[in-house]
């Protein structure tokens, strides 16, 4: 059944995606909802023997399994990072995913790190990534067109010892999303919703669209799964 609910009434219990499964991710960086944070998602268990010479693939990307939403750190030099010893030596794929957006044409420098191995996609296309315990800083650009979303998926290997991943603007060290006029919108978890508004989709957990505040307001109605 299908019950069709104005979108201001289920924002609230609708977009924040409650967390499935408590880790130390969450436990440091969980966020109530999508709207300027990163969809969560990960492999545990992944069976890559704690390498540190894994990078993580796209097909896993795409079947890691949804755990909720973060907030990546606003402190300049600030990364998804964890020491936690009771979780060390994990063989886990951890998963950020986001559209961002643009209110203007702009070029955005980016560099990157991780610990144990990681990959970043941009709209799907393998983009930068590298393996091996603190391996150098890699350097890469994201081009955003006014309007137009761009799907960013970064993933990182946990294998022996702490895990970080870390992607921040390469001028300043400071988030992306520190960028002026740019936002960040995390994936919705899959099977929550299926908007009316035209181009998006959330029932299969990819949208077209950027689901942001703007997007949010032009919702007239939505349908909740039951």
């Amino acid at each position: 059944m299908r019950t069709i609910l104005r979108c201001s009434v289920i924002l609230s219990c609708c977009l924040c995606g409650g967390v499935a499964n408590a880790d130390p991710i969450l436990d440091l960086y969980g966020a109530s909802g999508p709207i300027g944070h990163y969809e969560y998602s990960s492999i545990v268990g992944a069976g890559h023997g704690n390498s540190n010479s894994f990078v993580p693939t796209k097909p896993e990307i795409d079947s890691a399994i949804f755990r909720g939403y973060v907030e990546y750190p606003t402190t300049a030099g600030s990364s998804f990072y964890h020491q936690q010893g009771p979780f060390f030596n994990e063989d886990t794929i951890r998963v950020y995913r986001a559209y961002i957006t643009s209110d203007t044409d702009v070029t955005i420098p980016m560099q990157s790190a991780g610990d144990d191995g990681y990959s970043i996609y941009l709209d799907g296309v393998f983009t930068v990534g590298i393996a091996g315990f603190s391996p150098p800083v890699q350097f890469f650009s994201i081009n955003l067109t006014a309007g137009v979303p761009l799907l960013f998926e970064g993933a990182i290997y946990n294998g022996p010892g702490g895990t970080h991943l870390t992607f921040l603007r390469s001028d300043d060290l400071l988030p992306l999303e520190s960028t002026s006029g740019v936002h960040v919108t995390g994936v919705p978890e899959p099977g929550n919703l299926v908007p009316t508004y035209a181009g998006v989709c959330l029932s299969c957990g990819r949208s077209t669209k950027p689901f942001t505040t703007e997007t949010i307001g032009r919702l007239g109605y939505v349908f909740l799964r039951q």
